[in-house]
Order: structure tokens, then C-alpha cells, then sequence
């Protein structure tokens, strides 16, 4: 069933592919862990002018070619992802605008089931 918003014709946010997930800073990790289990975790800080346009646009690109599609994106610019050179591509695109950013492996320390 498609939606009216604003005139546009859109899906319903349950009928759209679970490519890519957006969580909330409150913690909504549950949302993530049903995609997939994260192993590389990147966060980066950009500078507030026209280069964070040129990092989205490489990252886009990137996911495009590679055509990956379980990577996860909260809204605290920290990106969750399998693909470890992903991680660090996000790394270095931040850095090369002018931004900082680190990389962490990610593992599931308890034994309890979601």
C-alpha cells in the first residue's frame, strides 16, 4: 500500500527493504541486531560545511559498487557494518574531509537471547 506524503507517492516503512536501518540514539540496538550481527563498528565526527556533502556522496557511492546492503546507520554518526573494509573506507572519507574518526570490532559479549 503506498502513502501520500507531500504529494509523493511512498511505501509504507514495512513494506520497504530492511537494506539499511536507521536507530535512534535512545537505544534502539533491537532493531539492528534482528538485521544482522555487527562485527565492525565506525563513527565519525564531520566538519559542519559543504565537505560532509562530498562524505555522504563517496560513502553512497561506495555502498552502490560494492553492493552491500547490511550496513546500519544510527543517527549519532556511527555506522555497523560485516564488511571491515567498509569500516575503514568510512574511516579514511572521514578523515580525508577533514573529519576524525576511529574503528572497532564489535563482539557479542552475553549469552542471552534477544
Amino acid at each position: 500500500m503506498d502513502i501520500q506524503k507531500g504529494g509523493v507517492r511512498r511505501k509504507r516503512s514495512s513494506e520497504r527493504e530492511p537494506d539499511v536501518k536507521w536507530i535512534s540514539d535512545e537505544g534502539q540496538v533491537s532493531l539492528l541486531s534482528q538485521l544482522f550481527k555487527p562485527k565492525f563498528i565506525a563513527e565519525y565526527d564531520l566538519p559542519s560545511d559543504h565537505r560532509r556533502k562530498r562524505f555522504y556522496r563517496s560513502i553512497k557511492k561506495y555502498l552502490k559498487e560494492k553492493g552491500l546492503k547490511q550496513v546500519g546507520w544510527s543517527t549519532g554518526s556511527v555506522v555497523f557494518t560485516i564488511d571491515e573494509d567498509f569500516a575503514w573506507y568510512v574511516y579514511h572519507e572521514a578523515r580525508n574531509v577533514g573529519g576524525t574518526s576511529h574503528v572497532y570490532r564489535a563482539e557479542r559479549l552475553d549469552e542471552e537471547e534477544a
